[in-house]
């Protein structure tokens, strides 16, 4: 029972090792997002998660357009901004759906976002 359970978590360890090492979130989807999201709302933190390779053979995974090239079709975002402040989870949403608009027209299908304010992340 102990050796099954420690090959389990030297498995699991594995699987999350190579999956970050295979997915790097520095492509030209990814770039023009973190660029844009930091000019625009000045984060105190920020995480971009690229889960594409999670959703390869999926319907959203459009070929030919840029994001499907470069394997930037989903994306997990985590944001602290002071310019959520007063904003209710939608608007949030909406703002940063706004500054993305290019993104998705170029082949971004899917993203999944954390959106917090400094005093709601603490």
């Amino acid at each position: 029972l102990f050796f099954n359970s420690c090959l389990l978590l030297i498995l699991f360890q594995m699987r999350r090792f190579f999956s970050k090492m295979a997915q790097p979130t520095n492509g030209p989807i990814a770039s023009s997002l973190l660029e844009k999201v930091q000019s625009q709302l000045n984060p105190a933190y920020i995480n971009l998660v690229n889960e594409s390779h999670k959703h390869a053979g999926h319907a959203g995974n459009t070929r030919g357009t840029a994001a499907f090239e470069a394997r930037e079709t989903h994306f997990k975002l985590e944001l602290v901004s002071e310019k959520f402040a007063g904003l209710p989870a939608v608007r949030r949403h909406q703002l940063v759906y706004g500054l993305l608009d290019e993104e998705f027209k170029q082949g971004l299908h899917a993203l999944s976002m954390k959106l917090k304010t400094p005093e709601e992340a603490n």
